[in-house]
């Protein structure tokens, strides 16, 4: 009798916490009951779309382009302006300014002659009596976000008859690859590199220019029968 008494007191207490709280809901976390039968109810909100940019104010060339903004608080960016009384170099200056700076540098013994565009910079790299237009170009980023330089060079049209032999040259490359990009009417072949901006070191940067240079003008010679067109 004194069980039966402890289990109809039990009963009765889990009654009344259920009319206290009320039943799970299927759409709840912790819900095994639901539309989708059991272990199926835990339903993810969808993520929330990113504000758009101020009114009046045009979004960055990368964000036009489908890649994400630069995280300008990365581990290693260094601060536009350092403490009062210290100059570090060219990250003291203002973006364009370092910029034009680290190109200024690495160009400094090659012969060559620099024009500002709107992405960056154009690079006339003369080679013996030959020369090759190399653009540097800003204002991408990666997909974390980082700040990286392009460094292409156009070599010469594209097609099908000669994808396979750009593919194969691509693994005997060194630094850079081939590849393809609609320049004005039709498909070219460019030769591109890639460097971190953050990190990039203007040794690392005259090589970047001075590989695509000479790369580019070899595979402009292949594709064209030696005419100097790029």
């Amino acid at each position: 009798m004194a069980q039966q008494d402890a289990a109809a007191r039990a009963a009765a207490g889990g009654q009344a916490e259920q009319a206290e709280t009320g039943p799970a809901s299927p759409h709840e976390p912790g819900s095994t009951e639901g539309r989708g039968g059991a272990g199926r109810g835990i339903t993810i909100e969808p993520p929330r779309p990113a504000p758009p940019p101020p009114a009046g104010r045009a979004a960055p060339l990368y964000e036009r382009r489908g890649v994400p903004a630069a995280n300008p608080r990365a581990p290693g960016h260094a601060p536009a302006v350092g403490p009062a009384g210290t100059r570090r170099g060219p990250e003291d200056l203002p973006l364009p300014l370092a910029r034009e700076a680290l190109v200024r540098a690495a160009l400094a013994d090659l012969d060559h002659t620099l024009v500002r565009t709107p992405f960056g910079f154009e690079v006339e790299v003369r080679i013996g009596a030959r020369r090759q237009r190399v653009q540097v170009i800003y204002e991408n980023a990666d997909a974390e976000g980082d700040r990286v330089i392009l460094v292409q060079t156009p070599c010469g049209p594209a097609g099908p008859e000669n994808y396979r032999w750009a593919l194969r040259l691509n693994l005997r490359l060194a630094y850079g690859r081939i590849a393809v990009r609609r320049l004005g009417a039709r498909d070219h072949f460019v030769f591109v590199q890639t460097l971190l901006e953050r990190h990039t070191q203007p040794a690392e940067l005259r090589k970047a220019v001075k590989e695509a240079a000479e790369r580019g003008d070899w595979i402009e010679r292949q594709l064209t029968g030696g005419r100097d067109v790029h």
